[in-house]
């Protein structure tokens, strides 16, 4: 009896310390376990059946619509199949069967612990007594901080993180983990950049064009950082590379359903007749990136395509 790949991706979502993506990859590795088809076309219909699931799922029950949790869904399900049946053909279904489980097992492996190995890549790029920059919540940025913090002097600024707070709790993760680190206010970004050496960011997504979505404010601090100067290096696991190619901030998926956003950071003594508006994330264009330090290797953000090429061809 083959796994109940919902099921099993709402049980992933309970780990906190799993993305979308891992949670994704993570789904469809037990799926793939519990499967037994008969011939290769039967495969690729029961992974393309079991995406379609997956993805209609987060649309209509989770409420992701348009939204860049969907996005991030969509790219660690695709890459995930793209790996496991890349040169598969119609030979003996048992052998092919038995290399695509392997695959399968073998990346989702992968796939818990790139993050460690993003965090060694990275940690020789980031240099004793540098005061670094940051913004959002990033499991990927933690990690690399921690793989310096015994070796490295390191000064953190992060930001507040808007009307949802979210800096706060980074800057006492980071605090408490002895590195020495300064909350900032969002709008005092360009007052303290002259003291910054370099920027790291994470990414909820990577786009084709080797930008990335993340947390609203990375465009303008991508901004900030280049008219300084500064570095900005990006830590995100390849696993977020996906085929689409925003042309502005028009084309962030920002879902315009999400209530659930506008409820929360909403402030409660803001007139009930005043507009309020507010989105999760922003798209910072390649020009402002310096490295992408990802499980691939360390990228410039125009070798994207071509990592997504290598894949999808």
């Amino acid at each position: 009896m083959s796994t109940n790949i919902v099921s099993t991706f709402e049980e992933q979502l309970k780990n906190k310390d799993l993305t979308i993506s891992t949670a994704a990859i993570l789904s469809f590795a037990a799926y793939v376990d519990s499967i037994n088809p008969t011939t290769i076309s039967e495969l690729n219909h029961l992974l393309d059946e079991a995406k379609s699931e997956l993805l209609d799922h987060a649309k209509n029950v989770l409420g992701w619509d348009n939204s860049i949790s969907l996005v991030s869904l969509r790219s660690g399900c695709e890459i995930f199949i793209r790996n496991i049946t890349r040169g598969v053909n119609d030979g003996n279904i048992n052998e092919c069967l038995k290399n695509v489980k392997a695959r399968s097992e073998s990346f989702s492996r992968l796939s818990l612990n790139n993050r460690s190995d993003i965090a060694r890549k990275g940690k020789l790029y980031i240099r004793d007594g540098m005061t670094i920059l940051t913004h959002g919540v990033s499991r990927v940025v933690h990690e690399l901080f921690a793989n310096c913090k015994d070796y490295k002097r390191l000064h953190i600024l992060v930001t507040a993180g808007g009307l949802e707070r979210d800096g706060v709790r980074v800057a006492n993760d980071l605090q408490r983990m002895g590195i020495h680190t300064t909350l900032i206010p969002d709008s005092g970004v360009g007052y303290f950049m002259h003291t910054v050496n370099l920027v790291v960011l994470g990414a909820e997504a990577v786009a084709e064009t080797g930008g990335i979505f993340n947390k609203l404010g990375s465009f303008q601090i991508g901004v900030m950082a280049k008219s300084f100067n500064i570095p900005v290096y990006v830590a995100t696991e390849a696993y977020k590379f996906t085929r689409m190619y925003p042309l502005s901030q028009k084309n962030v998926p920002n879902s315009v359903k999400d209530q659930e956003l506008i409820k929360r950071v909403r402030p409660a003594e803001l007139d009930a007749a005043v507009e309020f508006a507010s989105v999760r994330c922003d798209y910072l264009p390649p020009e402002y990136i310096t490295f992408l330090i990802t499980d691939l290797g360390v990228l410039t953000p125009y070798s994207v395509s071509d990592e997504l090429t290598k894949l999808y061809n």
